[in-house]
């Protein structure tokens, strides 16, 4: 099972209210697209920064 199968099926049969933040060597801004469209929350490119992690985790973890 691949990233996004485990998304679907996170999705579908789990819980379709988790943060999942796809993160990938792929760093064409379709890519970022194409995980979104599976499911995917946002995308994170590699090499990672580790300010863009924390910014990331502060964006779906912040008090509204």
């Amino acid at each position: 099972m691949d990233a996004i199968q485990a998304t679907d099926f996170i999705r579908k049969e789990f819980n379709d209210k988790i943060v999942i933040i796809a993160i990938t060597a792929y760093s064409f801004p379709d890519n970022s697209y194409k995980f979104k469209e599976s499911g995917f929350n946002d995308c994170l490119t590699k090499p990672l920064n580790s300010m863009d992690l924390k910014e990331m985790i502060l964006k779906y973890t912040a008090v509204k």
